[in-house]
């Protein structure tokens, strides 16, 4: 039984021959806010470290703590070695992740199940000082991370924030990290 504003169909594949059938689960929301720094989402899982192929095992998680559902479309995410910017829709509802990642395919990322939005700008860095960042579609800073190797990561197992503290400001101190196995969102 899904609640009314939720609707689900299955679908074909996402190419021709294609085989099977995958689930879509569409939320329909009254009112999305766009993304500023009054309404932050925060760094609150990432995985610089993996087994595997590293570059494309490597992800990050978006927290969205604001209590409004909000559009990231616009929204920059940068690292001193680049970024990306979000040029479509892309809605996190309050209380809820977004999985970011260089593959979608679960073969190649390590097993993730899924990614909301890829990138391939940066690469996330292990084993020195590396910052994040991720600023509104008019520039300003909307949250910031830096984090070095003595953070709680190591080869395999993704950091996570605690979940009594997801705000920006806790997520700036190592001490609100650990780490761990699976991501927040599964």
């Amino acid at each position: 039984q899904l609640a009314p504003d939720h609707l689900q169909r299955a679908a074909d594949g996402a190419a021709a021959g294609d085989a099977g059938l995958y689930d879509l689960d569409v939320s329909f929301y009254s009112t999305v806010v766009a993304l500023d720094d009054l309404a932050p989402v925060i760094f609150s899982e990432i995985m610089p470290d993996p087994v595997g192929n590293r570059y494309r095992c490597q992800w990050f998680e978006l927290y969205n703590p604001t209590g409004s559902v909000l559009n990231l479309e616009g929204a920059t995410i940068g690292q001193d070695s680049g970024g990306f910017v979000i040029d479509a829709p892309l809605v996190v509802a309050d209380g809820e992740w977004l999985v970011f990642g260089t593959t979608g395919e679960s073969t190649l990322n390590c097993g993730l199940p899924y990614v909301d939005w890829l990138y391939d700008t940066f690469d996330l860095v292990r084993d020195a000082t590396d910052t994040l960042t991720v600023h509104d579609g008019n520039g300003d800073l909307v949250d910031e991370l830096t984090y070095d190797p003595a953070w709680p990561f190591g080869v395999g197992d993704a950091m996570e924030l605690c979940t009594n503290h997801l705000t920006a400001a806790e997520n700036d101190d190592a001490t609100n990290w650990q780490t761990t196995t699976a991501p927040a969102y599964s």
